[in-house]
């Protein structure tokens, strides 16, 4: 009797044992999961910023290029502000009313003049 009684105890505290183990590699699984996301986030993060201060870094070099490229230096850009500053050229002529002109006369035919 006492030996059956003992049998169900140790199967009792070996069962407790065996889920002891088993919980501790799913928390490490777990864990090492977590790291791993955590990693490639941090990663994902750092190549976003990385192409956000390529960009910044593009737009401003697109912004110093000189609007009249020597011959031998011929470069095609898609930006915008070369379009805006021409617009502005041609908009400040037009702008001003008080240009004076030649002034021209014009000779007036008379009836004398027609016949």
């Amino acid at each position: 009797m006492k030996n059956k009684k003992l049998k169900i105890c140790f199967a009792i505290v070996l069962s407790f044992a065996m889920c002891s183990l088993k919980a501790q590699s799913l928390q490490r699984n777990f864990q090492k999961d977590m790291e791993q996301r955590k990693k490639h986030i941090e990663a994902v993060r750092m190549k976003a910023k990385e192409q956000q201060e390529q960009q910044k870094a593009e737009k401003t070099v697109e912004t110093n290029i000189p609007q009249q490229p020597s011959a031998g230096n011929v470069i095609q850009t898609n930006s915008q502000p070369a379009p805006v500053q021409q617009k502005k050229e041609e908009i400040k002529p037009q702008s001003r009313p008080n240009i004076k002109k030649p002034v021209t006369t014009q000779q007036v035919p008379t009836k004398a003049a027609q016949y």
